[in-house]
């Protein structure tokens, strides 16, 4: 689901909001966040799921013994990019390189978002290893990596920058409607400029 889309702007987004308004002074808030995230990247294509909590899990994992751990540092770097590189290209080094004809792999999708979560945290395990975060168990983590609005577009955001604003919700039960407006603005100018640029192109 991309965010210009019509199931996005009309449907996922009202509900999302609505949910929120209701949730913003209760203990649910963040778990919220986590079930729309998961079920916005569901939504796409349920099946990777499972690769993107194993990815979150795995490199969780790291974080927790990764201070100034050199070894847990390239352990974690190497798996994050080795997954990377098999989604995006096992089939072009299959058919161009190999050419080869195995057709269980010709046809390897390329899981949304993936090169997006997957420098992000390796930009969050670099900074595990020079003891510049602190982990506030796995369901914030797990928040930090899925959350939405930059799972499958970026950009890559620093784990503390979105710590800080998760602890932040938790903690003040008052909305700012400020800063929600200021979105609202921002998502509508980026939308138009997207939408006026799809038009462009097809004349």
């Amino acid at each position: 689901m991309l965010f210009y889309s019509v199931e996005f702007i009309f449907i996922f987004l009202p509900i999302f909001f609505l949910i929120f308004l209701i949730l913003h002074k209760t203990n649910y808030i963040l778990p919220f966040i986590i079930i729309s995230s998961l079920i916005f990247y569901a939504i796409w294509d349920y099946r990777f799921l499972s690769l993107l909590f194993l990815s979150i899990s795995i490199n969780y994992l790291l974080l927790i013994k990764i201070n100034k751990n050199k070894l847990a540092l390239t352990l974690g770097i190497l798996i994050n990019l080795l997954i990377l590189f098999f989604f995006k290209y096992t089939n072009f080094f299959l058919n161009e390189v190999l050419q080869a004809d195995i057709s269980y792999l010709k046809k390897i999708i390329l899981p949304l978002g993936i090169s997006f979560f997957t420098f992000q945290q390796i930009s969050c395990l670099i900074d595990g290893y020079n003891n510049k975060i602190k982990l506030y168990g796995f369901y914030k983590y797990l928040a930090y990596v899925s959350f939405f609005p930059q799972l499958i577009a970026g950009p890559i955001v620093r784990y503390n920058e979105v710590i800080e604003q998760f602890n932040i919700i938790e903690k003040v039960r008052k909305l700012n409607w400020e800063n929600i407006n200021l979105g609202l603005i921002l998502f509508i100018m980026v939308f138009l400029r997207k939408f006026f640029l799809q038009i462009i192109l097809v004349v």
